[in-house]
């Protein structure tokens, strides 16, 4: 298998505190954005504090975001 890089990301770090955080390509740039999703973000691969990434399945949090519920999707394939 060959490939190339196509965009890098460095010295990336949260920026606010919420549930979880999304790499976000700019050209060959790599930003990390965090936050609390939105219905736009349904189907989106998140990450998720060890590093894992998942994809969006579902999202609710309380208006004054001291709960939340979610569900994540993992796939693994050899």
């Amino acid at each position: 298998m060959g490939g190339s890089v196509v965009a890098q990301g460095a010295g990336l770090r949260r920026g606010q505190p919420g549930p979880m955080s999304y790499l976000v390509r700019d050209g060959n740039a790599i930003a990390l954005e965090d936050g609390w999703p939105t219905e736009a973000d349904i189907g989106r691969v998140v990450l998720l504090p060890g590093g894992e990434a998942g994809i969006l399945k579902r999202w609710w949090h309380a208006d004054d975001k001291i709960e939340w519920r979610w569900q994540v999707e993992f796939y693994n394939h050899r």
